[in-house]
Order: C-alpha cells, then structure tokens, then sequence
C-alpha cells in the first residue's frame, strides 16, 4: 500500500517536472512511460491529471447543427480559412488565434453552436514571441458532420480549398457573415485595401464570382507564397462592410475596427 501511495505520488511529481520542462500543459504523447504509468495507478491519463490539480474537459455530447444560420456560417468561414480538422491520431477540430480576446469569441460561438465548451492550448510557433492559441473540439461527430454536410475538408487543405456548394444558395445575411468569418481568419485590412490570402487559387476565383453578385470589384495577384484577393476603393469597401458587418453577433473587434478607420475615419 506504500509502495502504491509512494508511486502515485511519484507520477504527480513527475507530471509537474514535465510541465516545467515543457513550460506548457503536459499531454501522454509527452512521455509515454509516464502515460502507461499514470494509466496503471489512476486508471486513466485523465484521472492523474486531474489529482496534479488540472482542470479537465469531462466527454461532451455536442449538438449537430444541420441548419445553415449567420453564425454557423461565420464559424465555416473562420475554419475553412484558419482552422483544421484532423482524424489521424484522434478526431480533432482546430480555430487558431493569436489574440486573447478572440480566443472569448471563439468559445462563445461555439458554446452556441455546439453546446459545447472547447478546450484552449496555448503554444508558441517558429520564432514568434506571441503565443498562438489552438481553440478545439474533440469529436468524432462535430467532424464527420461538419464533413458531410457542409463540405470542410479534412487534412491539409491549402492548397486544393474549395468552396462550399451550399454558398451559392443561401441567403445574403449567411454569405455576409461567411464571408466576415474568411476575412476574420485570413484577410487583412491596411491602407485603403482588403486582402485575402489563400494558397487555393480556385478558392479565390469562387469567392471573386461571390463579391461581384454585390457589386463589389475584386482582383486576384500571386505573391511569393500564396495567392491574394485584393479588394480597393472606398465604394467597394463600403458595400463590403455594409455586407459583412449587418447586425453581426460574432466579429473579430480589431479587424471591425480596422476596417471602420479605412473607410469612415480616412474619408
């Protein structure tokens, strides 16, 4: 029994070490002897965790929207553009931020979505001082429904993105916030101009075709490492925000106010 006690104590302790060593939340494919240990003593990886004093996410059954509204389509927008969703080692859906206070937005929406609360990972990239927060579900069903019903692929998907069938058959205020959710995940706003990065060249021309059903010019370049969206002029910028910011319930803050200096504070 001492023995026992002393080596569970011993796998707490070991939990801590690694942390520091990581400086970063530990997780089992750290050390996989401390895994199998933590396994034998606690029964889960999870119930080890919890006991070193770590807050952890119990099993979730998600609701699956099936229903296209101005917030699943401003969520489709963010994760076809600056999200992820994986099925090889475990079913996982990734948003990424670099911004704390968007990390509020995207657990809020997906609390309304999904009726489910997402994890939160904060990690350091490349050489970048800023953290970059992976914001997730883990779930086999959000995955495959997101998949089969609303065409977001899984895997890498840069380069060969699509866009979505049911875009082009929904109704304005759904393309407003999607297009607000692509522009919040990987547009750019600075001088008098809007830019959409994409390493998808199709995917622009699809959304090129979008913006000129509302009357808004648009031009595609190639820079050195991706394609970009270009959108200029002050009558095209208006009739993009007046598009994407109609009553909004999600939205980047620094993106919205960005935009609001290009057009309204420089005029």
């Amino acid at each position: 029994m001492r023995t026992s006690k002393l080596n569970k104590e011993l796998i707490i302790k070991s939990i801590k070490v690694l942390e520091k060593k990581l400086k970063r939340r530990p997780v089992k494919r750290d050390n996989h002897s401390l895994y199998f240990a933590a396994r034998k003593h606690f029964g889960t990886w999870n119930n080890a965790m919890k006991i070193a004093g770590y807050e952890i996410l119990e099993r979730q059954n998600p609701i699956l929207p099936k229903k296209l509204t101005p917030e699943l389509s401003y969520f489709l927008g963010l994760l076809l553009t600056d999200g992820h969703l994986q099925v090889d080692r475990s079913f996982k859906l990734s948003l990424y931020t670099s911004y704390e206070e968007e990390v509020g937005v995207i657990c809020s929406l997906i609390k309304l979505l999904f009726e489910y609360k997402p994890g939160v990972y904060p990690r350091k990239t490349g050489f970048s001082r800023r953290i970059n927060y992976d914001i997730y579900i883990s779930s086999k069903e959000v995955i495959e429904s997101l998949e089969n019903n609303f065409e977001v692929p899984i895997g890498a998907k840069s380069l060969t993105l699509k866009m979505p069938k049911f875009i082009f058959n929904t109704s304005k205020e759904n393309i407003g916030s999607f297009l607000r959710g692509i522009i919040d995940g990987d547009g750019s706003v600075k001088g008098w101009s809007v830019a959409i990065a994409s390493g998808s060249d199709s995917f622009l021309k699809s959304l090129r075709i979008i913006l000129s059903d509302f009357n808004i010019e648009s031009k595609i370049y190639k820079d050195r490492t991706c394609m970009i969206l270009n959108i200029t002029k002050q009558e095209n910028l208006k009739k993009l925000y007046s598009l994407i910011y109609n009553k909004p319930s999600f939205y980047y803050p620094r993106k919205k106010d960005k935009f609001e200096t290009v057009i309204f504070k420089s005029s």
